[in-house]
């Protein structure tokens, strides 16, 4: 009877976790999606997520598009297929990225803007929503759309500092342009450090802190003189210090790097700089005048921007509100490591952060027309001593190294010869003290020799 009740009990414990898995809400997101590739308009992905902790049959479920200005979806995709916990799922159009799509679509995503969903529809004829992005020029959804990407590049969602995928339902805040696309269709998570057991929780952005009353001049190859007054200069996110060592501060020597390419001078009045995973943190730049091919470091201590150590994302905006540049989203940053754009467009670790100067990675190598001005005119005595400190710490391990055995060579020398120094001093002294005996000595040692 015993073992009877363990077996029904079993059963019911089974029986309720069965129903509740069939019960459960698939969570599945857009993870990236491409309106075109670098070779053609016509080479698109969607990329899905599983976000929860259940296998979730796509079978009947649609890739749905809507124009930018449009009334009606239009199916992209009919899928079929299973994607797992945590795994994801690659829809491309035919004859693109056959070796790992999952499901294969149609093409005629606008790259100016529309709007992707992930949808099914039930035996009643309702359609289950699951996911939407907007980008460029969108109408729907009522959250602000993502900037729209160029051909070669993607819409990412961002991921927070725990590495969850964030949701907060406003596109301009969950997806960033991407340079470097990266469709995958395995079943691999796409967050390495994502958690196997719940569910992604929904991160809703922070309120960003006031900046300072009266910022400093900020540090940079770019104060003084006239500029033009351009409110959507293409300028450039080139660099992220991110966890300064000791004596170095967060809240003092963190910078953001901002580069112009262009031929003129421009005024940074109204640019703002974001940050964090939902760019809850915000600083707006005060006017300064910017010289072409040149670089400006914002350092914490002037901005009060936070830079999380465990992942996150930068981006520029112009006075007008567009988003000018973005980084790509880093992770965990080692300390006195900058997170910096490398020769490809891309971004790399580098143990030689140059505030204010092209980058510096292992192999030396500098980002593409990143060779502007690296002195720092204009700059007040504060911030260019930050610079020159920043660099002497994080650069000049060889030299100190140098310096450091140099001294002990030249200590051992010194105690050498204070040795020796004390010894003939003591040997003189005892000559003297006893200079009367060695006397007598000296006559005897004489008188015997003459004897003999």
């Amino acid at each position: 009877m015993k073992y009877l009740l363990i077996a029904l009990s079993g059963f019911v414990v089974v029986a309720f976790a069965s129903i509740a898995g069939a019960n459960s809400t698939p969570e599945i997101i857009i993870a990236e999606l491409q309106t075109g590739s670098a070779n053609s308009s016509s080479e698109e992905f969607v990329e899905l997520h599983n976000l929860g902790g259940s296998t979730v049959d796509l079978t009947g479920w649609t890739i749905g598009y809507l124009s930018s200005s449009g009334s009606t979806w239009t199916s992209k995709a009919e899928l079929s297929g299973k994607i797992e916990p945590r795994g994801r799922f690659l829809v491309a159009t035919s004859g693109y990225l056959e070796d790992s799509s999952n499901d294969v679509m149609s093409s005629g995503l606008a790259g100016g803007g529309g709007h992707v969903r992930v949808s099914v529809v039930n035996s009643n004829g309702e359609v289950t929503e699951y996911d939407r992005v907007g980008w460029g020029d969108a109408l729907e959804p009522e959250e602000l759309p993502a900037t729209a990407p160029d051909n070669g590049e993607s819409l990412k969602r961002v991921i927070n500092e725990d590495g969850y995928f964030i949701d907060t339902d406003n596109n301009s805040l969950d997806f960033f342009v991407s340079t470097q696309p990266t469709p995958h269709g395995d079943q691999v998570a796409v967050v390495p450090n994502q958690p196997t057991s719940t569910p992604k929780p929904v991160t809703k952005p922070k309120p960003a802190p006031a900046p300072a009353s009266s910022p400093k001049p900020t540090t940079g190859s770019g104060a003084g003189g006239s500029a033009a007054n351009l409110s959507n200069a293409p300028l450039q996110l080139t660099e992220l210090f991110i966890d300064p060592d000791k004596p170095l501060l967060d809240d003092e020597d963190e910078f953001v790097e901002i580069y112009n390419p262009t031929n003129q001078a421009v005024n940074l009045s109204g640019y703002t700089i974001q940050t964090g995973s939902t760019f809850s943190y915000s600083f707006t730049l005060p006017s300064q005048v910017m010289k072409p091919k040149s670089y400006l470091a914002v350092y914490s201590i002037d901005s009060n921007l936070t830079l999380s150590n465990s992942g996150g994302v930068a981006r520029l905006m112009s006075p007008v509100g567009q988003a000018i540049d973005q980084t790509q989203p880093y992770e965990v940053a080692d300390p006195n490591e900058a997170w910096a754009k490398d020769n490809s467009g891309g971004w790399q670790w580098t143990e030689t952060p140059t505030p204010g100067a092209p980058n510096v990675f292992a192999d030396s190598e500098l980002p593409a027309g990143l060779e502007g001005e690296t002195e720092l005119s204009g700059s007040s005595t504060s911030l260019s001593d930050r610079g020159e400190v920043l660099s002497a710490y994080t650069t000049g391990s060889d030299s100190s190294e140098d310096d450091t055995a140099e001294t002990d060579e030249t200590k051992a020398v010194l105690s050498r010869t204070v040795l020796v120094g004390l010894v003939v001093a003591g040997v003189l002294y005892g000559c003297y003290e006893y200079r009367h005996n060695l006397t007598a000595g000296v006559k005897k040692l004489y008188k015997y020799a003459t004897d003999r």
